[in-house]
Order: structure tokens, then sequence, then C-alpha cells
């Protein structure tokens, strides 16, 4: 693949991925955004309507602005020669398909029923499925 090609993907997810945890930040810290009110919002974003903790929250917050950090050093190692960082950066990117591949199959089987549940009328099992 070509270089600029891999640089422009990577410039994509790295601010994909900054956007959701900035998004998550938000949520932590009491702000519903883009709803008025998390009654609002729970029902797009979270299935149970139950939010979970700031905490967690900040958690996943956390782990998405580290794989936005770790998308950006991969695009970046990819323009030097090999580094010693680039196996762990490899990694990471391979780590960080695994976990979307195995959220993206978990969100269509569950949002689309196959799993038992009945998605019928919820706004989070739509956007669910539009999205993943």
């Amino acid at each position: 693949m070509n270089i600029r090609l891999r640089i422009l993907a990577g410039s994509f997810l790295a601010m994909a991925l900054a956007v959701l945890g900035t998004l998550h930040i938000l949520w932590a810290s009491g702000i519903p955004f883009p709803a008025k009110s998390f009654d609002e919002l729970s029902g797009a974003v979270v299935p149970s309507g139950v939010w979970p903790s700031p905490a967690l929250t900040f958690l996943v917050a956390a782990a998405l602005c580290a794989a936005s950090f770790a998308v950006v050093l991969r695009m970046l190692d990819l323009t030097r020669p090999r580094s010693i960082l680039t196996p762990w950066l490899t990694f990471a990117s391979y780590a960080l398909a695994v976990i979307f591949a195995v959220r993206s199959a978990l969100g269509f089987l569950i949002s689309s029923g196959l799993w038992g549940t009945n998605p019928a009328d919820a706004t989070f099992h739509r956007w669910d499925l539009l999205v993943y």
C-alpha cells in the first residue's frame, strides 16, 4: 500500500478515535453532548438506559485517546527507518483491529437480534447497526 494512503488512513483513524475519546470525557464530566440531557442521550448511546460510572467512562476515554496516540505514533513510524518502537506499534495496530472487529461482530449480533435480544424499536440498536 502506498505510504501516503497509509498516512491518510492513519490520520482519519486517529482523529476518529480522538473524537470518540473526547465524547467520553464530556460524558464522564456530566456534559450530555450532543443532547440536552442524559435521558435524551441514553436511548442512542447506552443500550440498557443505565449509564456506567464516570470512572468507567473515563477509563474508556483514556483507552480511546491512547489508541489514537498509538495510531499517530505508528503513522509517524512509517515515514522513518525501523525504530525500537516498530514492533510495539505494530502489535498495537493489530490489537486495535482485533478489538474493533470483535466489537463490530458482537454489536451486529446483539443489535440485529441474532443473539436473542429484541432490538425492535431501540434507538441504540439502530445506531449500532448503522455505525458498525
